[in-house]
């Protein structure tokens, strides 16, 4: 059998000593960079972090926002609502104040006489015509006495 000698077993031990050595170094080597990128990588975390932070922030802050514009413009929207029912009863007073009564007036004036004195009798008919459906159109019936159209009167 192959008996080793103390020397034999000493100079082994020492080769393997020094291969633990050269392990541990090479170890202490790696653990130095690894701890400079963990530490290059927890500063660009923090980063990140606080960035996602100031985004969260941010789209907080533009969601209020756009909930104020929003509620702002439902308050434009009713007031142009009133707006426009006051632009309504406005017209409605007009028409009902002077050109339905004005519509009225030439109306009535519409007669056979007229039409006879009249140079051109059809254009005398195509004008009334022209006021009798601006009367219409206005819906004078609605806001007037006469709730009939105007016919030829049989005045003389």
């Amino acid at each position: 059998m192959n008996k080793e000698t103390p020397d034999d077993r000493l100079a082994r031990l020492t080769e393997l000593a020094q291969k633990l050595i050269d392990e541990v170094q090479e170890l202490a080597a790696d653990s130095g960079t690894q701890i400079v990128t963990l530490t290059k990588r927890s500063r660009t975390n923090r980063r990140m972090i606080w960035i996602v932070i100031g985004s969260v922030f941010l789209d907080v802050a533009l969601t209020a926002a756009m909930g104020f514009g929003l509620a702002q413009v439902d308050q434009n929207a009713d007031r142009i609502n009133a707006l426009t029912h006051r632009l309504d009863v406005a017209q409605t007073e007009t028409r009902r104040g002077a050109f339905c009564p004005l519509y009225e007036i030439f109306l009535s004036s519409r007669s056979d006489a007229g039409r006879k004195a009249a140079e051109d009798p059809e254009a005398y008919d195509r004008a009334f015509k022209v006021i009798e459906d601006g009367y219409q159109a206005l819906r004078c019936p609605e806001f007037t006495e006469q709730k009939q159209p105007f016919s030829k009167n049989e005045k003389g």
